[in-house]
């Protein structure tokens, strides 16, 4: 179970979506669970914030993140 940060949810949530719309794939949460990572928190707001840099550098760039083929795997 993850534990967000009050406030984490809303920047992340609207950044994944934004990643997803523009690539039209899913964006790996999981995978980058560690740029979200406090000492107290799965999900802090600080690490959110990293995270919507990181999308909109992608979406930027046009780059979307490298999925390994087995990630699906991972998250079941």
């Amino acid at each position: 179970m993850f534990r967000p940060e009050e406030g984490a949810m809303e920047i992340i949530d609207p950044a994944v979506k934004k990643y997803e719309a523009h690539f039209d794939l899913t964006f790996p949460l999981t995978m980058y669970a560690d740029m979200t990572r406090s000492e107290e928190y799965d999900y802090s707001v600080v690490g959110a914030k990293k995270l919507e840099a990181f999308i909109n550098q992608c979406i930027e760039k046009g780059e979307p993140v490298p999925v390994p083929d087995d990630y699906e795997d991972w998250i079941y």
